[in-house]
This record gives structure tokens, sequence and C-alpha cells, in this order.
């Protein structure tokens, strides 16, 4: 099943992104400017406040030991948020992770246990801070 995401922009990205002093410059899976990242684009054109989302397909049920685990990169000064939640079959959003502020020039992993659920899906939401050097990125999500 495939990831899906609205109101993204830049989308499925590769190599530097086109603000300076932002970033990455390389994806997290193979370290080169040719491998692809998921990219929240912070340029001009996006509003401050406005949001991005990748979301997940429907799971019918988890495991007790569910859990996801990913890459973000969050460098800039203007940076924003990128959170993540868990929605249930009645649209109930629960945020389960998020963070804000710089996170530095690198690929940061992190790990976020679902436990065990039925019919939910997990969604990733960037929401734009107040300029255009806060670009927001994934990796490597499983």
């Amino acid at each position: 099943k495939q990831w899906y995401q609205r109101r993204v922009r830049g989308a499925r990205f590769r190599g530097s992104t086109f603000t300076n002093g932002t970033g990455p410059d390389v994806d997290h899976t193979t370290g080169k400017a040719s491998g692809f990242y998921m990219l929240f684009e912070a340029h001009l054109g996006v509003r401050q406040g406005e949001e991005g989302y990748l979301t997940s397909p429907v799971f019918m049920e988890s495991g007790p030991s569910c859990k996801i685990d990913f890459h973000y990169h969050m460098k800039g000064k203007n940076m924003g948020i990128l959170e993540l939640f868990i929605v249930d079959e009645n649209g109930n959003k629960t945020s389960l992770w998020k963070k804000d502020k710089e996170q530095g020039d690198n690929w940061n992993a992190d790990s976020v246990r679902i436990g065990h659920k039925r019919n939910f899906y997990v969604q990733f939401v960037a929401t734009k801070g107040l300029g255009s050097q806060g670009d927001i990125a994934l990796d490597d999500i499983k």
C-alpha cells in the first residue's frame, strides 16, 4: 500500500532544497544527492501556518509491539512544526510525537510506539513557520 500526500510543496524530492540555510542535501537511505526523500517546502509562496500532510494507508489491525520508525531533517532559522498523529476509524486524531525548532543539519532518527490498534492510519503534519528557511524532510518511514 502507498502513502499519499496532500498540500505538500515539493513532495518526493532529491538533492539540495531550493532555499539557502535549509536542508537536507542528500537522502538518509543512500547518503547521496540522487536518493529521494519527502520534502515539506517552506519557500515564500507558502503562508505561515499552512500545513502539508503525509498519510499512511489504513491499517486493519496492529500487534502490541507495533511502532513507526522514521528519519527527519529540520534545518532553518524559521522552522515550523512536524507532528505525527494516529487517526482512528471515527476520525479522532491523537498526537504521538512532535518537534519544533531547528534540529540541526543532519538526519535524526526516531521511533514511536503505536501498540495494538484497529482500523487506523498515521499522518505526519508539517506546519510552516514564520519565513522561508524552514524546510522539513522525512525519509525511511517503516
